[in-house]
């Protein structure tokens, strides 16, 4: 609980760009900022047996959607400092 299947795909692609053996340069840059903008547009939404929008239940949700993109930004820094380009930025 806190946060959205949508959201788990999204950390498990994050994870995947981790774990690759190829930096930046061999990852689509289309892909990685692709994967930016639907973390920073996602609107999760409260299961049906919570009304209301003030729970813990929606702040855990955005604080692990804020995570996600640390995770993020983490691992384009990691990749663009060991690969030869320039590093990268999702600004």
């Amino acid at each position: 609980m806190g946060f959205s299947p949508a959201l788990l795909l999204m950390i498990n692609q994050v994870a995947e760009l981790a774990w690759a053996r190829d930096g930046l340069d061999e990852i689509s840059r289309k892909g990685v900022y692709q994967l930016k903008a639907n973390l920073d547009n996602l609107q999760q939404k409260l299961p049906a047996e919570h009304i209301d929008p003030d729970t813990e239940c929606v702040a855990i949700a955005e604080a692990n959607r804020l995570g996600a993109l640390l995770f993020l930004y983490e691992i384009c820094l990691t990749k663009s400092a060991n690969s030869k380009s320039p590093t990268a930025s999702l600004d």
